[in-house]
């Protein structure tokens, strides 16, 4: 009998760099999120969230813990955590606000006012099955079967091939960037060539900050480095 693989952030992959977008069969491309990089594993009642250096979620973000709870079966998943606004764009200076309240009265209420949403895009674990050596290809078509409709939870948008188009569109919005993910590869940690960041050169998380408020002091933004670097 396969023993359950012992799973932790440290598992996580990350994408190598890339200046350039491209259009390739053999390729998925997803939207980059401007959020934190996440790792949520649901084992019955329990739920695990934690950002990629292992700082807790669920306390600041408990309705993540209950959509997870309402609509996912017993999984690991890789996942960006993010606000989003009412254009649906990633609202960072908000995911840096709700993070920093503590207290739980003011949480609770953040949590009804500006709610946050897990993008979900790739599955480690489903109950006691490691799904790491299976393909890209097959990973997704597990996700689309298995991730019930929730409003906290959301699979990441991809298309196939066409990544210079997607990455057009994604410049014009203004949005970080994409991801190039090869559909035949398996699931690995730390950096891999099989998984491609490509940045939007205009984008600026300054300019996300200015518009929704004050950019955190140097104490706050050290933490940001932390929980959302790729690796």
């Amino acid at each position: 009998m396969q023993a359950k693989p012992e799973l932790s952030p440290a598992d996580l992959c990350a994408p190598m760099s890339r200046s350039k977008p491209f259009t390739a069969e053999g390729w998925l491309f997803e939207p980059q999120h401007d959020g934190f990089r996440a790792f949520l594993r649901r084992s019955g009642t329990e739920v695990e969230f934690l950002s990629r250096d292992r700082r807790p979620l669920g306390r600041p973000f408990p309705e993540i813990v209950s959509a997870a709870l309402a609509g996912l079966p017993d999984a690991a998943l890789d996942a960006e955590l993010v606000v989003l606004d009412s254009a649906g764009r990633s609202d960072f200076g908000e995911l840096m606000r709700r993070i920093s309240i503590v207290r739980l009265t003011t949480i609770a209420d953040a949590a009804l006012r500006r709610p946050a949403t897990l993008i979900i895009f790739d599955v480690l674990q489903a109950g006691d099955v490691d799904m790491r050596p299976l393909s890209l290809a097959e990973r997704k078509a597990w996700l689309v079967a298995h991730v019930r409709s929730h409003p906290r939870l959301r699979l990441t948008d991809a298309v196939e091939t066409r990544g210079g188009a997607l990455f057009a569109a994604i410049a014009q919005q203004g949005l970080e960037g994409i991801v190039a993910k090869r559909l035949d590869s398996p699931y690995l940690a730390g950096r891999q060539t099989s998984w491609l960041k490509i940045k939007n050169p205009n984008y600026s998380r300054k300019e996300a900050f200015a518009t929704s408020g004050p950019v955190p002091n140097p104490k706050e933004s050290r933490m940001t480095t932390r929980l959302d670097r790729d690796a």
